[in-house]
C-alpha cells in the first residue's frame, strides 16, 4: 500500500494505513476460513451421499434406511465436514506429511490418522439411527456391520475422501492439507 505524506514525519498517517491494511488482512483471513469451511462441507456431503449409500447397501439397510441415513448423514456433514478437514490439517501437520511424503505416509496418515478415528464412530451412529427410523429400533448386527465395514473399508474410503477433499479446496482456490504443511514446514525454517 503506498501512502503519499504530506510532511516527511506525518507517522500517524503511517499508523492509520498499518491499521488499515491489518483490518483488510484479518477480514481477508476471515473470508478464507469462511470459505474453507463452505468447501469443505460440500466436500464431505457429495462424498457421503454417493459413497455412503454403497456402503449402507452393504450393511444391510433396505431403501428407506438407506435414504434416512444419507439424509441424517447430508445433516451431520454439513455440521462437521469442516471439523474433518481441520482434523485432516491436524493430522497432516502433526506428522508433516506434504506431497513430497511417501505414498505410504500419506495413506498411513489419512487411513488411520483421519478416517479410522474420525469416521468409524460416526458412521456407527449414523446407521443406528438409520436402522431405528426404518425398522423401529436399533439394529445392533447393523450398527456392529457398520463399524466392522467402516474399519475394512478405511483404507480405500480415508484416501480417496482425502483426495476429493484436496480438489474440492483445489478447486475453490484453496490449499489442501499438503500444501498447509508445506507453508507450515518453510515458515519454521
Amino acid at each position: 500500500m503506498a501512502i503519499k505524506l504530506h510532511e516527511p514525519n506525518d507517522l500517524e498517517q503511517i499508523v492509520d494505513a498499518e491499521i488499515t491494511a491489518a483490518e483488510i488482512s484479518s477480514v481477508d483471513i476471515v473470508a478464507l476460513q469462511r470459505k474453507e469451511k463452505r468447501v469443505d462441507q460440500t466436500a464431505a456431503i457429495s462424498y457421503s451421499i454417493v459413497i455412503g449409500a454403497v456402503v449402507d447397501l452393504l450393511t444391510g439397510l433396505n431403501a428407506v434406511g438407506i435414504i434416512t441415513s444419507r439424509l441424517i448423514s447430508a445433516g451431520v456433514n454439513y455440521i462437521i465436514g469442516d471439523k474433518y478437514g481441520k482434523y485432516r490439517d491436524f493430522w497432516y501437520r502433526k506428522t508433516k506429511t506434504t506431497y513430497e511424503s511417501s505414498r505410504i505416509k500419506q495413506w498411513l496418515v489419512e487411513t488411520y490418522g483421519v478416517s479410522v478415528s474420525f469416521n468409524t464412530p460416526l458412521y456407527t451412529a449414523v446407521v443406528a439411527i438409520g436402522s431405528l427410523v426404518s425398522e423401529e429400533e436399533i439394529n445392533l448386527e447393523k450398527v456392529e456391520n457398520a463399524s466392522y465395514l467402516v474399519l475394512i473399508t478405511s483404507p480405500l474410503i480415508g484416501p480417496t475422501l482425502g483426495w476429493w477433499y484436496n480438489r474440492m479446496r483445489k478447486w475453490f482456490g484453496l490449499q489442501t492439507a499438503q500444501e498447509k504443511v508445506e507453508k507450515y514446514v518453510n515458515l519454521q525454517s
